[in-house]
C-alpha cells in the first residue's frame, strides 16, 4: 500500500463494525447489504464447520456446534 492511501484505509478500519449476533448467512448478507454491518463474523457455525467458507458456496449444511464441548 502507497503511504498516500495508508491514512483513508486506517480511518475506513477505525470506523468498521463487525457482528456475531448469530448469524447465518442470509441474515449477514441482508446486513451488509444494508450498511449496517462492515463484517459478519461466524464463530460457532466456523468452530463446527471448519470448512465454512466451501458450505457457505455450495450450500451445504451447516453442522450445530456442541455448546457443551465449547470454551467461553
Amino acid at each position: 500500500m502507497r503511504a498516500d492511501e495508508q491514512e483513508p484505509a486506517l480511518e475506513r478500519a477505525r470506523s468498521a463494525s463487525c457482528t456475531s449476533l448469530r448469524l447465518d448467512l442470509t441474515k449477514a448478507r441482508q446486513l451488509l447489504n444494508d450498511g449496517l454491518i462492515d463484517l459478519p463474523a461466524f464463530g460457532e457455525p466456523f468452530i463446527a464447520n471448519p470448512d465454512l467458507v466451501e458450505r457457505f458456496r455450495r450450500d451445504w449444511p451447516l453442522a450445530q456446534a456442541d455448546r457443551d464441548y465449547l470454551l467461553w
